[in-house]
């Protein structure tokens, strides 16, 4: 009985029914691929896959734009995938067939058998190969790509786990040199203090287990010890770094509290400074019986710290006094729909920027009239089943023009673009290579988003076009277990933990 092929899977299910057969071959159609749901991941899972076990008879080389239900037939070069991308990927796995042309879209005055549009395809697909060749000869003429550093805190479900290392030669997912340079106990934040040395990590266990705030010394791809200091809550997930002051503050997810505390610029060490409780409720009987302090982010200059609060549906503002002793002043809480569950937050150009977990939306904070006020709302995913919602990390690119989220039901990451006034757009969505996405991060030079995918316990890495802000995944995942916060050792994020704009109020 006829089936259609509709996933990757369903080509390597049908592989291994033939049990070897000599006279199975694939006949791939990269534009058939990339219309399947995941579209450009799909180009690159069947040609590493199938490439290596040479049984790619030979390849209609096309793209399109969209996936289904709604795609468009295109020229090459404007789909889905990366064209060259695609060829390198077929010449690295073993692919030595022919290469031939398929549908292309109609051009104005041609024939009826395409010979324009057929003509751009070929020229195209010629082009690509001479590269290819090319390169190899002349490898001095390759430019090469800056390597990707950055360190990865883990949750530990048993010793020998922490923080690592991670160095990616030329930005290559298969070249990753992952190194463990400080133990701890599911160390699931890590932040560091601008323009220093000085890293921070909380270990994210309970009460009982006595969590710690870790200090260390950064170094040449290493870590340092100069302290740990008891934390004064339940399963804290968070640290916010101030940008100027040597001062940090944790979120504690477990009974609702959080910390202010001042790190010692010459040791290192921490000393707590001041205790805040956060108290209330929401619908979720199961995620919100009680007060969950999940996100701490000094904002105006450092004036302000925001602390948001899942279990209330609130997000606390409190003002910084200095005085002798720096201390927090209770100044604003913002309500927020029942049952949203706020979770993190970052400062564009002219407003803030909350996520929700629980109802997967995501809502524009505007400053006036002397408060915060909920502003604009988008639900990036769709609307979420009642209770049912997981979104994570929200970070913002380092010109302020695009807003990307992590969606863990889903496994995919969506973007929107940020217009001059702050308002949203939502553009696309991609899968994330993984599952669960629990953060994501940019490198500082904009170019960059890494994926740390919690329950495959893998890094995915996606080129972001500079012009549409889209991410393009690179394949080749990095194996590591249980990935939960990524941070660049050379100060970003800074301000929100987002390595986006400031906004001043």
């Amino acid at each position: 009985m006829a089936r259609i092929f509709n996933r990757p899977d369903n080509f390597k299910r049908a592989h291994s029914i033939a049990g070897g057969s000599p006279a199975w071959a694939l006949d791939l159609c990269l534009g058939c691929c990339s219309e399947m749901p995941g579209g450009a991941t799909n180009v690159f899972e069947m040609i590493e896959h199938f490439g290596p076990l040479g049984v790619i008879a030979y390849v209609h080389f096309r793209d399109v734009q969209g996936t289904v239900p709604t795609f468009t037939e295109c020229f090459i070069g404007d789909g889905n995938f990366n064209p060259a991308e695609a060829m390198a990927a077929l010449a690295r796995n073993g692919f030595d067939g022919f290469i031939i042309d398929d549908y292309v879209p109609v051009m104005d005055d041609d024939t009826d058998w395409k010979h324009r549009g057929r003509a751009h395809a070929i020229g195209y697909m010629q082009g690509l190969i001479r590269m290819g060749e090319y390169a190899r000869v002349s490898p001095e003429l390759e430019r090469p790509l800056a390597d990707l550093e950055f360190y990865l805190g883990t949750y530990t479900a048993s010793p020998g786990g922490g923080i690592h290392h991670v160095l990616l030669p030329g930005a290559l997912p298969d070249r990753a040199e992952i190194r463990l340079v400080a133990e701890a106990r599911s160390p699931s934040w890590i932040a560091a203090l601008p323009n220093s040395r000085t890293l921070l990590a909380v270990e994210e266990v309970g009460a009982p287990d006595r969590p710690q705030l870790l200090t260390f010394r950064i170094g040449q791809a290493q870590l340092t010890s100069t302290g740990a200091s008891a934390l004064p809550g339940s399963y804290p997930c968070h640290i916010g770094a101030h940008p100027v002051l040597p001062l940090a503050a944790t979120a504690h997810y477990g009974d609702g509290s959080a910390a202010l505390w001042h790190i010692a610029p010459d040791t290192g060490t921490a000393s707590l400074l001041q205790r805040l409780q956060l108290s209330g409720n929401g619908p979720n009987a199961q995620r919100q019986e009680g007060s969950h302090a999940h996100f701490a982010a000094f904002i105006e200059d450092g004036n302000c710290l925001a602390l948001t609060d899942l279990g209330s549906d609130s997000v606390h503002f409190f003002q910084l006094e200095m005085g002798d002793r720096p201390k927090l002043v209770t100044r604003q809480r913002l309500s927020l729909p029942p049952g949203s569950g706020p979770r993190h937050l970052v400062a564009g150009h002219e407003k803030l920027y909350l996520v929700c977990e629980l109802n997967e939306k995501i809502y524009a904070l505007k400053w006036r009239d002397g408060v915060y006020r909920v502003g604009e709302v988008l639900a990036p995913f769709g609307s979420a089943a009642v209770h049912a919602g997981s979104l994570s990390a929200l970070k913002l690119s380092p010109d302020g023009r695009f807003l990307y989220v992590a969606g863990r039901n889903q496994s995919t990451v969506a973007w929107m673009a940020v217009a001059p006034n702050g308002d949203l757009e939502l553009c696309g969505q991609i899968d994330c290579g993984g599952r669960q996405p629990r953060d994501i991060a940019i490198d500082p030079s904009g170019r960059w988003l890494i994926v740390a995918n919690q329950s495959s316990d893998s890094l995915s890495l996606f080129r972001l076009d500079q012009h549409s802000g889209a991410p393009e995944r690179i394949m080749r995942t990095i194996n590591i277990s249980s990935p939960a916060c990524i941070f660049y050792p050379d100060g970003r994020p800074t301000l929100l933990g987002d390595g986006g704009p400031v906004w001043r109020g």
